[in-house]
């Protein structure tokens, strides 16, 4: 939930996660002292008056046993029993602290701590992960597995927790998407969004990088594009784009189309970052002009706010082509200038029905800025 909730925040997640909370906490809380009964059946070739411990086991046997399976050593004067009890109800604490706090944000560190947590139970109340993609994780975080592996807890000799950043290849790594959801356009969501809260307390400059990069992943993604993101996004950067050229806007235009619209295409995630920058009292236009400066990019695809069928949503497809970038202030030729106004011209007639974009197209009047 800390990790998918801007891409689908729903009351039956909520109540899955509170349910598996509630579920470890319980099944911690009934750990309790208990006995087990063992029973030898032992063969002796004569009659004898008395029997060693050592009479029972092989004790080559006993050795590789130990050697192969890690065995919970009783502590002397210590009641084992309760010293689990209360490492489970630290760790299912922690998930419950960590899903209030940061619920819905995509949080890296408090991602990576909750996947820990959830391990470091499935380790202590059934001795190994539930699910096989966690395992190199599980080694990597110092949980372990069923079996000796080079951890810290097979190392140390009890559960034993490691850097909650000691399973990262780089800062966008982020734990299996395939434990959240089988769907690839769900995934695919969550690993754009991972780690961007991070960011929030950051300049405008790479705040508005990391936001610019997920924008046009977006547009690359719903744009029916046959390139790779890479040389799409190197695409925008040259001077020969590649791609229909349908006018210029400024970085204020491009701002404000970017900012007045609250609905995007689905599956298009970037309204919800947006979202949570206004909510944090962040000046979104300043990081938006920031992060364009930063990405480099001459080219913007020419976004529009409605689709071919005439329903509400930012969208974008290779077809509607791209704007050209222009500086405000920066000197401009007549044709610039008015390849700029036709758009917001367009715009108002659409807005006041008195003609629909539809009928404009063949004209190459360049549309763009909001049109449907």
């Amino acid at each position: 939930m800390i990790g998918r909730g801007l891409t689908a925040h729903t009351k039956h997640l909520d109540a899955d996660a509170a349910a598996y909370v509630s579920e470890i906490q319980s099944n911690c809380t009934k750990i309790r002292k208990s006995r087990c009964r063992m029973e030898f059946v032992l063969s002796l070739p004569d009659v004898v008056d008395s029997l060693n411990p050592q009479d029972f086991f092989i004790m080559s046997n006993l050795q590789a046993l130990i050697a192969k399976h890690p065995l919970l050593v009783p502590f002397i004067g210590c009641d084992v029993s309760k010293l689990l009890r209360e490492v489970g109800l630290f760790c299912s604490q922690e998930l419950s602290n960590l899903l209030h706090a940061y619920i819905g944000s995509g949080h890296s560190e408090a991602v990576w701590q909750a996947y820990q947590c959830e391990i470091a139970v499935e380790k202590l109340l059934w001795g190994k992960p539930f699910c096989w993609r966690s395992n190199q994780h599980a080694i990597n975080l110092g949980i372990g597995l069923g079996h000796p592996t080079r951890s810290l807890t097979d190392g140390r000799g009890f559960l034993c927790l490691a850097d909650k950043f000691s399973s990262c290849a780089d800062e966008n790594s982020c734990p299996p998407l395939q434990m959240y959801s089988n769907n690839p356009t769900v995934q695919k969501q969550m690993q754009k969004m991972f780690g961007f809260a991070d960011y929030l307390d950051g300049s405008p400059s790479v705040l508005g990088r990391r936001l610019l990069m997920v924008m046009l992943e977006d547009f690359h993604d719903n744009g029916v594009i046959d390139d790779t993101f890479n040389a799409f996004y190197a695409r925008l950067k040259q001077s020969n784009v590649g791609m229909k050229v349908c006018g210029s806007a400024t970085l204020n235009q491009i701002c404000e189309v970017l900012t007045c619209c609250s609905h995007w295409k689905p599956p298009m995630i970037s309204h919800h970052l947006l979202a949570v920058l206004q909510s944090k009292g962040k000046n979104v236009e300043e990081i938006l002009k920031e992060g364009i400066h930063e990405i480099g990019i001459r080219y913007f695809p020419a976004v529009r706010k409605r689709d071919g069928h005439g329903n509400a949503g930012l969208n974008w497809s290779s077809l509607h082509g791209v704007w050209l970038i222009t500086e405000t202030g920066t000197a401009i030729s007549c044709l610039q200038k008015a390849s700029m106004m036709c758009p917001l011209i367009v715009t108002q007639l659409e807005a006041q029905k008195l003609c629909h974009t539809s009928k404009l197209v063949g004209l190459g009047l360049g549309l763009g800025l909001g049109l449907g």
